[in-house]
């Protein structure tokens, strides 16, 4: 994902929570490569839009990024 693929995942994600959905994974581990501006940018506006509602965005461990699963900070899943 990079700053020309990160629209469409923006796209996407617009909006979920106000259609009823309230708990999403985005599975990364296939993603080849994690591009700073565009990525970054996309993931932390999505985890922002979540957090405004009662929704939660946990991303699962992805080859291009170091660590382990993460979600909201201060937050536990359903």
């Amino acid at each position: 994902m990079d700053l020309a693929t990160a629209p469409t995942l923006v796209t996407l994600l617009d909006g979920l929570c106000e259609t009823g959905v309230y708990y999403l994974v985005l599975d990364l581990r296939e993603l080849e490569f994690l591009g700073a501006a565009g990525s970054l940018r996309v993931l932390v506006g999505a985890n922002r839009q979540f957090r405004a509602y009662p929704c939660w965005l946990v991303l699962t461990h992805s080859a291009a990024t170091p660590g382990g699963c993460c979600s909201s900070p201060g937050s536990t899943p359903p």
